[in-house]
């Protein structure tokens, strides 16, 4: 049985007063949803050793970081390129002069406290972590690899990356070449 029901326009402006419309957010609302920060220059430099020796660990050094410092950083903040330059020195010390550091942009703009990840891949080469997950939140994020040479790779120049997630998305591939000589003595794990 169908019914039919007739609402006069007098009833139907007032059901239509009575819906609470919808209030646009103010910025001052500490409760109103924020959309993420996105920061449009972020980049990715890797610190890769330019020959190892099979069997030996050496570390890798992968950044996250901004190509410029942000407008509102702190006085005392250093310039995030530098701040790279500082971290590498401090992390490699001597052996810097033996690495090779590659940068690549970021494809898309990175959300603050979206997660990223660095996954390397070299055919023949294993590395500890084999992955790295974390949430980017400063202007400069560092990741410490070791990576280590299988034996059938001496005399060879192996190539693979390091490849950028953010979340599930590729944002970027960091190329990295790297030689294998069992015959090397200059760098040290």
């Amino acid at each position: 049985e169908t019914k039919l029901v007739i609402v006069s326009s007098e009833h139907a402006a007032t059901e239509k007063s009575n819906l609470k419309k919808p209030q646009p957010e103010r910025l001052d609302d500490p409760d109103a949803k924020r959309q993420p920060c996105l920061d449009p220059n972020v980049q990715f430099t890797v610190f890769r050793p330019q020959v190892v020796a099979p069997q030996k660990w050496y570390p890798l050094l992968a950044f996250a970081h901004l190509s410029e410092r942000r407008s509102d950083a702190p006085p005392e903040e250093l310039d995030p390129l530098q701040e790279v330059q500082r971290q590498a020195m401090q992390a490699l010390g001597e052996q810097l002069k033996h690495y090779c550091p590659v940068t690549q942009d970021s494809t898309e703009s990175v959300p603050n406290q979206g997660e990223l990840t660095f996954f390397p891949e070299v055919p023949g080469l294993e590395f500890n972590p084999p992955r790295a997950t974390f949430r980017w939140l400063e202007s400069v994020h560092r990741q410490d690899f070791r990576l280590r040479a299988s034996p059938e790779l001496d005399g060879q120049t192996t190539r693979g990356k390091l490849t950028v997630f953010v979340g599930t998305r590729i944002v970027a591939d960091v190329i990295l070449v790297i030689r294998v000589d069992s015959q090397l003595i200059h760098l040290t794990s």
